[in-house]
């Protein structure tokens, strides 16, 4: 069974993969940043502002 993730287990796994990725910028690497670019791009599909809400949690 798996157990959720805790926040800074999270940051620490982001920043392992993007070092082995050799992402630049790993240290303003976050799950708030993926959250903001899904967002992004799924209003410029078209998604209005009631299917954004349920699908991010607003």
């Amino acid at each position: 069974m798996h157990r959720p993730w805790i926040y800074g287990a999270l940051i620490k796994s982001l920043r392992e993969n993007a070092v082995k990725a050799k992402i630049r910028g790993k240290e303003k690497l976050t799950p708030y940043l993926f959250m903001r670019t899904a967002t992004t791009r799924d209003a410029g599909l078209g998604f209005t502002e009631s299917r954004l809400c349920p699908k991010f949690g607003w």
